[in-house]
């Protein structure tokens, strides 16, 4: 998804209570994850394979990682592309404490890259007590 298109939403609390969300639009974030992942594992495992086989590696895989590259980014757009399509038909629905709990830990690790890239999975630093929330960093 374009970065310009991305938004971080607001947090809903534990309880579930918040802005109803869309299916979609969660798939399509961790589609782009999954992309962004694909291609950072591409790059080390090819950096690897530079530093050990020297320039005879680095001649016959740099077109062969340039193709994996290319098709990750082909199969990332066309995902995206169909998942916008499918929008109207999949739901939407006030999220439950399972999601809010996922995406708490999914934002303990990836959290700065969730933030960087305006993805709608990033969660703003919140503290609950109780189920209820305390404080958000402004």
């Amino acid at each position: 998804m374009p970065e310009d298109e991305r938004q971080s939403t607001p947090a809903a609390s534990p309880s579930g209570t918040g802005p109803r969300r869309s299916d979609a639009e969660d798939v399509r974030a961790v589609a782009q994850l999954v992309v962004d992942a694909t291609l950072g594992v591409t790059g080390v495992v090819q950096s690897m394979h530079h530093t050990i086989g020297g320039a005879p590696a680095r001649l016959f895989s740099s077109p062969a990682y340039a193709i994996v590259r290319g098709v990750t980014r082909v199969v990332g757009a066309a995902t995206d592309r169909a998942l916008t399509g499918l929008a109207p038909l999949l739901s939407e629905r006030t999220p439950g404490p399972h999601r809010h709990a996922l995406l708490s830990a999914l934002n303990g690790v990836l959290g700065d890259r969730l933030a960087e890239t305006k993805s709608p999975l990033a969660l703003p630093m919140t503290l609950f007590s109780e189920g209820k929330n305390g404080w958000q960093r402004p």
